[in-house]
């Protein structure tokens, strides 16, 4: 046999979407996974590998279009204080380190699971696609002028 390998159909056309969908993803925001794996400050642990990472993001979009979700540190430790359970999913590459350093800790204490993925960027866009904020236009805030937009 050559340096090539024969490859069924089926494997052939699940390796080519998993190139496409890979490249895609790449394409969009300009770092593979690996070089986010990089930027991943020390206390990121456990960190989610490529195909957890995925399903996260994919969990936090239909969070948010559920109106589900709690963004930002004050409002995880106001639910965590009001009782509030579910999955807790933090981004790796915030810094300084102050800022959420005592989350971790928090979480284990309420026995409340939790991950890490490796970009703040993903998962902020992830939380951003579904949600449609509304606001008045500006010329015209007395009339009908709601508008759907940014």
């Amino acid at each position: 046999m050559s340096d090539v390998e024969m490859k069924s159909p089926k494997s052939a056309k699940k390796a080519k979407k998993s190139d496409r969908t890979s490249s895609a993803s790449a394409a969009k925001s300009g770092k593979t996974y690996e070089e986010r794996v990089e930027a991943v400050n020390i206390i990121s642990k456990p960190l989610a590998c490529k195909k957890s990472t995925k399903k996260a993001h994919k969990l936090v979009k239909k969070a948010a279009s559920c109106k589900r979700i709690r963004r930002g540190v004050k409002e995880v430790v106001k639910g965590l204080r009001k009782g509030e359970g579910g999955l807790c999913i933090l981004a790796g590459d915030i810094y300084p380190l102050d800022v959420y350093s005592h989350l971790p800790i928090l979480l284990e204490e309420k026995n409340v699971p939790y991950l890490f993925v490796p970009s703040k960027q993903d998962l902020g866009a992830a939380v951003h696609e579904t949600a449609h904020l509304r606001r008045p236009d500006q010329g015209q805030a007395g009339k009908e002028g709601w508008r759907q937009g940014v």
